[in-house]
């Protein structure tokens, strides 16, 4: 779904703040399986989309941003990532995004 364009830009939209919280899930989730590389202007409002996720309070949203970012290579959200390794309340959640930031790190 990710190759087309629209497809991605829906996704984008849906996993934006203000969105009903089930469907911002699902379209993180859908976001982990990259597709083609979007032009210049999809890929900022991607980052910013999953900065805005990494950014959040909920944990499932944080760790679905950083998976996609990994995914992604958008290593425009490393340092989001990174602060989110050095303050993670739980090892599961470090563990995570240590996971994003090899994955980033490449």
């Amino acid at each position: 779904a990710t190759d087309d364009p629209r497809a991605l830009a829906i996704l984008v939209s849906d996993a934006g703040p203000g969105k009903p919280e089930a469907l911002r899930l699902a379209s993180l989730r859908a976001l982990e399986r990259p597709g083609r590389i979007p032009s210049r202007s999809a890929r900022e409002l991607l980052v910013a989309t999953l900065r805005a996720a990494l950014d959040g309070s909920d944990l499932s949203m944080r760790l679905d941003g950083e998976e996609a970012a990994g995914a992604w290579g958008l290593t425009e959200l490393l340092p989001d990532i990174e602060k989110l390794a050095r303050t993670a309340p739980t090892a599961f959640a470090r563990d995570a995004a240590e996971g994003a930031i090899l994955q980033l790190k490449g």
